[in-house]
């Protein structure tokens, strides 16, 4: 209850800070943990700490560095989008990637993101082609928190998407990223 407290409470200053475009004042903690770790606790917030239906295949001994709290808030976006979009598989994959980066990915099965709204999405209020569903709630704040936090952090966000064969949302954080002065 406390770390739901919390994650909401940041989500509402966050989105405070959005409204007046000053995202980027944002003071971040930096700290190194467990890529594992991370995921699972963010799953956890996701799921009440049941990891029922998300598949995970986190490389041993994986690190993250960068502001925990904001890099679980950004997975649990993630998380949340594809349990929201998806058809109920979701996978959640983390890897060294090139030139001493961490990369985190999490996948769903679900219709995919039409091409002319992947440069969008990371814009403030925009929810693509469910603007206009009902039944599919949000602000369209999420993704673009997530992009202010990750880019503070000198990392980077992308997403591949295929009609009909879902979408992967990836961070790519520096493995000794520059602390903001």
């Amino acid at each position: 209850v406390n770390a739901q407290t919390n994650h909401l409470t940041r989500i509402v200053g966050d989105l405070v800070e959005v409204a007046r475009n000053k995202l980027e004042g944002t003071a971040l903690t930096y700290t190194t943990t467990d890529a594992a770790g991370l995921v699972d606790s963010a799953i956890g917030m996701l799921t009440g700490g049941s990891n029922a239906g998300i598949n995970t295949d986190i490389q041993p001994g994986l690190t993250v560095t960068g502001d925990i709290d904001r890099l679980r808030q950004v997975l649990v976006n993630f998380l949340t989008n594809a349990d929201r979009y998806g058809n109920g598989a979701i996978e959640v994959h983390a890897r060294k990637g090139e030139d001493s980066q961490t990369v985190i990915e999490v996948h769903d099965n679900g219709p995919g993101i039409p091409k002319k709204y992947e440069v969008t999405i990371w814009d403030r209020f925009e929810r693509g082609a469910h603007t206009y569903l009902s039944q599919v709630q949000g602000s369209g704040l999420g993704l673009s928190i997530t992009y202010g936090m990750v880019k503070k952090m000198h990392g980077d966000l992308s997403v591949k998407s295929e009609p009909g064969e879902g979408t992967t949302f990836m961070v790519t954080l520096p493995i000794n990223p520059q602390k903001d002065a």
